[in-house]
């Protein structure tokens, strides 16, 4: 069984869940450091203590887990962002801008995961050429839904085998493949609905309308995906801004966002506060030049323009 995520997260507990329960517990299951806030650290026998219980838990849900199966060739990555930026005729160009621009790869490595793209893609249809079952596992965030549509337009342009082609739509509490855990694969492995071929070509005509709107961003809107302004999640961002402090980190704001399970990509709300600055209804009070997210904004009168 080939199984398609769109999330490096994704992708690595995938793999990890093809033999997550298998066999006795590993001794050298890794353990988490701990961060303290406060005056007081924490005695030595309370860490140990702590770790201790962490450990119990993690060997509890390994003895309860069931292995997915399969072996790490068998998963496909696509993690693009589709939903942010152009995907017309300059697709790959422009995939490699909004890499680079919103997931903070070097020029090196944004041109090594296109590179690694096509050749998977191309391995992948392939395979499914050849009569291999496939697993498309996506949630309701943008990135997920719009990598669904988008392997749908690639494997009916290459008119691959679409009879064996099945779909996990995740269950709502998970809003992206990049949540599910390596216990919980096998679990929802039992969602899968074999998806029939005039569903798959509705899919594809989906993304080639996306295409010729190539609008600079892509939301779910009542589960469809649809072309949207720059400006689309503004409210949203600014409603959270104004119910925290005049002056508030940046970091706690993207934070409210994603507990907000809007779709809205961490990346993009850099994006729009660096608009907001622009547009003098924030300044900028402290900021960290090594990473975007530790910025210290305060809040200007909103005035309507």
């Amino acid at each position: 069984m080939l199984e398609v995520v769109f999330n490096e997260s994704a992708s690595i507990s995938l793999m990890m869940a093809q033999r997550y329960g298998k066999g006795p517990f590993p001794k050298n299951h890794g353990i988490p450091g701990f961060v303290f806030y406060g005056d007081t650290e924490p005695l030595e026998e309370e860490v140990g203590q702590m770790r201790a219980d962490w450990l119990a838990k993690e060997q509890e849900k390994w003895e309860k887990a069931v292995p997915l199966g399969g072996k790490g060739t068998d998963v496909f990555c696509f993690d693009l962002l589709l939903n942010i930026g152009g995907i017309g005729d300059d697709f790959l160009e422009e995939r490699k801008r909004v890499l680079k621009r919103f997931a903070y790869l070097q020029e090196e490595a944004v041109e090594r995961r296109v590179k690694d793209t096509i050749i998977r893609l191309d391995t992948f249809c392939q395979h499914v050429h050849d009569g291999e079952a496939v697993r498309i596992w996506y949630g309701r965030k943008p990135e997920d839904m719009c990598g669904m549509t988008w392997i749908c337009y690639e494997m009916c342009r290459r008119e691959v085998p679409l009879d064996k082609v099945n779909f996990v739509e995740l269950p709502k509490e998970k809003l992206s493949s990049g949540e599910v855990s390596e216990e919980e694969w096998c679990q929802y492995a039992a969602l899968q609905t074999l998806m029939d071929v005039e569903d798959m070509e509705m899919r594809a005509s989906q993304w080639e309308a996306l295409r010729e709107a190539n609008a600079p961003l892509r939301v779910v809107v009542n589960g469809c995906v649809l072309s949207a302004t720059e400006d689309f999640y503004d409210e949203l961002i600014w409603q959270e801004i104004e119910k925290m402090d005049a002056e508030f980190h940046q970091h706690k704001l993207v934070v409210k966002l994603l507990e907000a399970k809007a779709g809205i990509h961490d990346a993009w709300v850099t994006y729009r506060l660096d608009q907001f600055l622009e547009k003098d209804k924030l300044e900028l009070v402290a900021v960290d030049h090594e990473c975007p997210y530790i910025r210290i904004l305060r809040r200007k009168e909103y005035q309507d323009e």
